[in-house]
């Protein structure tokens, strides 16, 4: 066996170790990954602000606080709407129980069973039992523990890493010594590929937010601003986000009125909404820059998902992205950069990448050395 072969074989179970230790230590991980994403978003703007001769000490606290206070507003929103859902649980609960009845004897008059709706409803209640019930508040009490333990890392981390970015690049230079420079430039591409995707993302994750949010308001869908908000978060996961983030405003819609005709409408303005925005727009304005299969994104979905859960799943797309930049630097594992990407169009139209083009070369001012 040669020597090539034997690196091979040891940088593979490199990569299974360090799999196996970012599930392990996901606790950490996640908060630090969100951060430094967080970081490499606001970057070029400080990087701007000091060739402006800003103070670093008036820069620094001004960008946290912006991206701390825009986070605690998401959380916010999540908790003012879980109360308005507890206010209203007798009234959802009544009309979940009304439809739930129409189902069951819509079903009867097909089938010819006798399905009762009471009795149906007694065999849910049952399954509820007290330590059911005790289990669901223990689990929930959990989560919000966890979350707010996941918060404080990422406020520390983050605050962390946008101290250390406006001396970013004397840090690297140092690290690589006389490959310095070579290690600089692959971190600005790494950084320019990933920031370009997640701005314009979340300008058409927006988007399609704002449709909704409108859509729901029009027909007075009960907590329209939560389901906006919802399609945004989601729509940061590849193939099913979208979907998944479509199927409570349609439900609560049909709890709501009794008309089918405007439960309809509703479903098919957001499904209409929703391929206008997946299909055309998005494809439109990212066009083929990132240069991902999608073959590769749904296994990414499957995998980052496995290891971190939903966090894996709004992080699967950058993360993706990040190691197929790396690969392409290791030249024994280049061809798996290769197995990721989907060839460009030589063909394409300008206009498709318009955008990406115009926002990367802002970036790349920004890093640009003083």
């Amino acid at each position: 066996m040669d020597t090539k072969t034997i690196k091979n074989i040891l940088i593979i179970f490199l990569i299974i170790v360090i799999f196996y230790l970012m599930s392990a230590l996901s606790s950490i991980l996640i908060p630090l990954v969100l951060a430094l994403l967080a970081a490499l978003i606001f970057s070029p703007v400080i990087n701007i602000l000091v060739k402006m001769h800003f103070p670093k000490f008036i820069i620094l606290p001004i960008i946290a606080c912006i991206t701390l206070g825009f986070a605690y507003l998401i959380g916010e929103v999540i908790y003012t709407t879980s109360l308005d859902i507890i206010a209203d649980k007798d009234f959802l609960a009544k009309r979940f129980n009304e439809r739930l009845a129409d189902i069951l004897h819509f079903y009867n008059s097909i089938t010819g069973s006798r399905y009762r709706p009471r009795t149906f409803f007694t065999e849910i209640y049952k399954a509820m039992d007290k330590d059911a019930i005790t289990g669901i508040i223990r689990q929930f009490a959990g989560s919000v523990t966890s979350f707010s333990g996941d918060f404080f890392m990422f406020s520390l981390y983050y605050v962390i890493l946008l101290a250390g970015i406006p001396n970013s690049k004397r840090y690297f230079r140092f690290v690589g010594g006389e490959k310095g420079d070579e290690l600089l430039a692959n971190y600005e591409n790494i950084q320019k590929s990933v920031v370009s995707y997640i701005l314009l993302k979340a300008s058409i994750n927006l988007l399609l937010g704002a449709g909704i949010y409108l859509i729901c308001t029009f027909f007075g869908v009960k907590f329209a601003l939560f389901w906006g908000f919802l399609m945004f978060i989601f729509h940061f996961v590849p193939s099913i986000g979208a979907i998944i983030a479509s199927i409570p405003p349609v439900l609560m819609a049909a709890l709501q009125f009794d008309n089918w005709g405007v439960v309809a409408i509703v479903a098919g303005l957001i499904t209409g909404l929703q391929f206008l925005v997946g299909n055309m727009i998005e494809p439109k304005i990212m066009g083929t820059r990132l240069k991902i299969n999608t073959l590769t994104v749904l296994f990414g979905l499957v995998f980052w998902g496995y290891i971190w859960g939903i966090a894996g799943m709004l992080l699967s797309v950058p993360m993706l992205v990040i190691m197929r930049l790396i690969l392409e630097k290791i030249p024994d594992l280049s061809f798996l950069a290769r197995v990721m990407g989907s060839p460009g169009k030589t063909d394409a139209n300008p206009a498709e990448t318009n955008a990406v083009s115009k926002l990367e070369e802002q970036i790349e001012k920004s890093n640009t050395n003083e």
